[in-house]
């Protein structure tokens, strides 16, 4: 018998569910305002998850180089940066994986 995580985050009280907000190093939202508004579908949720992580990847770029320089001193910010974008690729990662093991398992399906 599979348990399917998805239908046991559905089960957990209000209190323990998790929400999506913003990253505490900019005010952008995970999910673009703008779409909201429009019946946004899986591949729009899916667009703002790769561009958020590109963004991080960036301002993991920027902090290393102002590391770099010594314009940042404070190593713990430069080390926090690199984290954050390293774990959010292999987020990225990981959900490709799982993408593409789904798609590979809808085609080997028997009409």
């Amino acid at each position: 018998m599979k348990i399917d995580p998805a239908a046991r985050l559905l089960e957990l009280p209000q209190s323990q569910q998790f929400t999506l907000r913003p990253t505490p190093t900019t005010d952008r939202p995970l999910i673009d305002e703008s779409r909201q508004t429009q019946e946004s579908g899986f591949g729009d949720v899916l667009r703002d998850f790769i561009d958020q992580v590109n963004q991080q990847q960036i301002e993991k770029d920027d902090t290393t180089a102002r590391f770099l320089s010594g314009e940042i001193e404070d190593v713990h910010t430069a080390m926090v940066a690199m984290e954050k974008a390293n774990i959010s690729f292999q987020f990225l990662l990981e959900v490709r994986n799982k993408l593409m093991e789904g798609y590979r398992e809808v085609m080997r399906m028997q009409v």
